[in-house]
């Protein structure tokens, strides 16, 4: 099992509420590491944008390829677990020991993909719980 940071756009959230998924499933097709992804793998998904950061978690729950234009793509289904109503800001994320040095520390690219590590999970996890209990 991987953790990967599914980095998303207002837009796209505007989107999948609007099509009825609201916040129980999202739908991506991956820009990188299109062949590592795998049922029940951990995704922390994350807003970008200036009032952007840490939403929420969930996993992947079903991997299916789409074919258009003689082309197959992988779309991957994430159920959520945990969305937040407001996300864990960015200061606040990548100010935790092994996040710091996160690549996705000043990239403004949405609908894009990330590893987490074992130890980035383990923060990701602690801060989203403290963020939920509180």
């Amino acid at each position: 099992m991987k953790a990967w940071f599914f980095q998303f756009s207002d837009k796209l959230e505007q989107d999948w509420l609007s099509e009825g998924k609201g916040r129980l499933a999202t739908h991506w097709r991956p820009r990188n590491y299109k062949g590592e992804y795998s049922v029940d793998d951990i995704v922390y998904l994350w807003r970008a944008g200036k009032n952007g950061g840490l939403a929420g978690w969930g996993e992947i729950v079903e991997i299916e390829d789409e074919s258009s234009d003689g082309k197959t793509e992988k779309i991957i289904f994430v159920g959520h677990r945990i969305w937040l109503d407001k996300p864990i800001p960015r200061v606040i994320v990548f100010s935790q020991g092994s996040l710091a040095s996160h690549g996705l520390v000043g990239v403004g690219a949405v609908n894009t993909n990330f590893t987490v590590s074992i130890a980035q999970a383990q923060e990701l996890n602690e801060l989203l719980y403290q963020h939920k209990v509180e």
